[in-house]
């Protein structure tokens, strides 16, 4: 994305949409620094195609209206 960054990205589409954060990094200071900007998941990029296409079928299949915000069901890999 030129010109911003991801965490810039999210501040400016936040609102009223489920975010999720799809990234390379598992870093635990991006994760809770995306938490904090208001992502409602965070997504570790897979190094397959299969498995990118498995994570995005479980995006798809998710229930939004009872999806929380359990961390422990934050970290999608």
């Amino acid at each position: 994305m030129p010109g911003k960054n991801g965490f810039e990205c999210l501040e400016q589409i936040r609102s009223g949409v489920k975010v999720i954060m799809l990234s390379t990094s598992s870093n635990a200071e991006n994760i809770q620094r995306s938490y904090e900007l208001g992502a409602d998941y965070y997504a570790v990029k897979p190094s397959t195609f299969q498995a990118l296409k498995d994570l995005l079928q479980n995006v798809m299949d998710m229930d939004w209206s009872i999806a929380g915000r359990n961390r422990a069901e934050f970290l999608l890999v």
